[in-house]
């Protein structure tokens, strides 16, 4: 299927999720390099990589892609060379924290559409009162998201990824507890989503033919939070304003009982967002993306078949296993992800993003440059927890290995 006129060699997207790879300015390493390409070369369709800000004020986390300056430009350029070698396609999100970052990380005063209190957790935890953003900085930030999707352009990306989801600014904008403004910008919906609309549609004027996902969580689970009746208008719009495919997400840094919501735990049913998805997808006619806990072959191959979603979006289960696509296509098991979230938790803890059941994920060129793996040996493994039993999947093809 394709996404604005480009197509993607399947329904498989992998969202995006902060690794923590890139070095400490935001450029590209080789680790980034590698981690992104191990899915791709995995079957992955369309792999958008992580968060970068449009600015620096934006910047959420300690070792973010940087892409608001030219000069991230090579390291981006590589990254996607991989990813077009490897057959995927290649995406970015383009995301700004918004209030939910403090001086820091980002080096500025955060900027919000009101100066309301945010609890910030960046391997420590401290409650930040943003500035409010005037109309000249609201014009500036539009600005800035532009000239990033210009970049992404310029360094080969396929396609933009906007990200109006779960607590950064333009889904603060949208969130009436978080925007309390009396002006253009404030109040009614239309009022709400007019810097991301004005976005969207700047971003299609500017760059004819590149297209631009919108990624919206269309509930925020929690009372003074965007509500679903408003999400689902706003997906709406989205897709009348230009949008060439519709990501429909859920959840928030203030949701109730917390923010996990986002990333659904093991609790959470499969395929948890799929009903908000189904019915954003009857009202557009634009391709629609299904995320969360999407990892069940069945599940997923079930969301496309019974026409409830265009793409499934699969973030901890690439984690899991990089190779699920090639795999389900050859009817081979994938290895599951439990859902534990550890690889979130971690990861905003201060580590890079890792995986309870695939050590080798954030550390392929660890794996890469190792040297001495036994061989055409007869290996026993006592104890068969998750150590246990990676290391036994790890040497099974080339050992004779017993568990026990």
């Amino acid at each position: 299927m394709s996404i604005g006129g480009v197509e993607i060699r399947n329904r498989v997207v992998m969202p995006s999720m902060t690794t923590r790879l890139a070095d400490g300015e935001g450029y590209v390493t080789d680790a980034t390099i590698a981690y992104f390409e191990a899915r791709a070369h995995g079957g992955t369709g369309l792999v958008t990589v992580e968060m970068a800000s449009p600015e620096r004020a934006g910047r959420h986390r300690a070792r973010e892609l940087g892409i608001y300056d030219d000069r991230f430009l090579p390291g981006l350029k590589r990254l996607v060379n991989a990813l077009h070698h490897a057959g995927a396609r290649a995406s970015i999100q383009l995301g700004h924290a918004g209030g939910h970052t403090r001086e820091d990380i980002c080096g500025e005063p955060p900027i919000a559409p009101s100066a309301i209190p945010h609890f910030v957790y960046e391997v420590t935890g401290e409650t930040i009162t943003p500035l409010e953003m005037t109309r000249e900085r609201i014009e500036r930030t539009t600005r800035a998201f532009v000239e990033a999707a210009k970049r992404a352009r310029e360094a080969g990306f396929d396609c933009v990824e906007l990200h109006v989801a779960h607590g950064y600014l333009l889904s603060q904008f949208l969130c009436p507890e978080e925007n309390r403004r009396r002006d253009e910008y404030g109040g009614a919906l239309a009022n709400r989503a007019r810097i991301s609309l004005d976005i969207l549609r700047r971003m299609k004027a500017e760059l004819p033919g590149f297209p631009v996902v919108f990624r919206l969580s269309v509930e925020d689970f929690f009372p003074t939070g965007l509500q679903f009746s408003e999400g689902f208008q706003v997906a709406k719009w989205a897709a009348s304003a230009g949008a060439d495919a519709i990501h429909v997400s859920a959840g928030h840094y203030r949701s109730r009982p917390t923010a996990h919501r986002m990333i659904p735990p093991m609790a959470y049913p499969e395929g948890v967002f799929l009903d908000y998805a189904q019915t954003v997808k009857m009202a557009v006619s634009v391709p629609v993306i299904a995320v969360g806990r999407l990892g069940n072959p069945a599940v997923a191959m079930a969301a496309v078949d019974s026409g409830r979603a265009d793409f499934v979006a699969l973030g901890r289960a690439l984690l899991a296993d990089p190779d699920w696509v090639n795999k389900v296509r050859s009817g081979v098991p994938v290895r599951r992800c439990l859902a534990c979230n550890k690889c979130v938790d971690e990861m905003r803890g201060g580590e890079p993003i890792g995986c309870l059941v695939n050590p080798t994920a954030a550390r392929e060129t660890e794996f890469a440059a190792a040297t001495g793996m036994p061989k055409g040996e007869r290996i026993c493994v006592i104890g068969a927890g998750p150590a246990g039993l990676s290391y036994a999947s790890l040497l099974a093809h080339s050992n004779q290995v017993t568990v026990i």
